[in-house]
């Protein structure tokens, strides 16, 4: 006789791993596409060590993504009108072609994978074919006071992901290294 709650766990299981190969193989077999010489994340995650224990991801609702996406384009509306300076004081040229911050499901599953390495390293390639040119921010945080709120969270980590604009010693130039027609 057959159990019908071994068949639940059979399928499960062989969804789920259904699901990995699927994606495994998505990212492995488009490789040179989107990486070029490059190794694609998703491809083999072994790549990437282990650096520390792995505790948990915030659940991503349409709240917090929403507060992701609204704090990075407070950013690039500042960016983007010519408003914001860099290291010496001028500011950057104004932007002609810089598109709003949208949240992407599938960037965000790739960054999910990534935190789960609890690894501060930036990887070598994590473009898809909707985002082939994908940046990646990398956020650590401790606290030995009370927790923070998970918006706290967010408004500290996008504010020093943007902090790095400080690192700019010549905007001018830094937008002059863009490919024509990207600006």
């Amino acid at each position: 006789m057959i159990n019908v709650l071994n068949i639940g766990f059979y399928f499960v299981a062989f969804s789920i791993w259904s699901c990995v190969a699927v994606n495994a193989y998505y990212y492995c077999d488009k490789q040179k596409k989107l990486c070029g010489t490059s190794k694609h994340f998703m491809c083999n995650q072994d790549d990437v060590p282990r650096a520390g224990e792995f505790l948990g991801l915030l659940p991503l609702t349409d709240k917090i993504k929403r507060m992701y996406v609204d704090r990075h384009n407070e950013y690039r509306n500042k960016l983007a009108g010519g408003e914001q300076t860099f290291k010496g004081g001028e500011k950057f040229p104004k932007a002609t072609r810089m598109r709003e911050i949208i949240w992407d499901g599938e960037l965000a599953y790739i960054a999910g994978h990534h935190a789960k390495r609890c690894n501060m390293k930036h990887d070598a390639c994590r473009s898809t074919e909707r985002f082939p040119g994908s940046g990646q921010n990398l956020h650590i945080m401790g606290t030995s006071v009370k927790p923070k709120t998970v918006a706290n969270v967010v408004v500290q980590a996008v504010d020093d992901w943007w902090s790095e604009y400080l690192l700019v010693d010549d905007g001018n130039k830094m937008v002059e290294e863009f490919p024509k027609g990207w600006v």
